[in-house]
C-alpha cells in the first residue's frame, strides 16, 4: 500500500519539476516551428512583394537577384 501511495502523490520536487519540462519542451517546440516554417516564409513573402514593387516601377517583372537588399546595397558601394 505504501508504494501505491507515492505513486498516486508525488513528491513535492516531482509537482514542481514535471510543469517545468513541459512548458520548456513547448518552448522548443515553438521555436524550433516558428525558426524553420515562420520565418523562412515570411522571407519569401516579402521577396514576392519586392517583385511585385519592380513590375509595377519599371513595367516588367524584375529577375529574382535584381530585387535582393544585398545587391543594392552592393551596387552603392558598400559592404556587405
Amino acid at each position: 500500500l505504501e508504494a501505491q501511495g507515492k505513486l498516486l502523490y508525488p513528491p513535492f520536487q516531482a509537482r514542481l519539476l514535471i510543469p517545468m519540462a513541459l512548458s520548456l519542451a513547448a518552448g522548443v517546440a515553438f521555436a524550433t516551428v516558428l525558426t524553420l516554417v515562420l520565418v523562412p516564409s515570411l522571407l519569401a513573402i516579402l521577396n514576392d512583394f519586392r517583385l511585385l514593387v519592380g513590375r509595377i516601377r519599371t513595367g516588367q517583372w524584375p529577375k529574382r537577384v535584381e530585387v535582393e537588399p544585398a545587391r543594392s546595397r552592393q551596387e552603392a558601394g558598400m559592404r556587405i
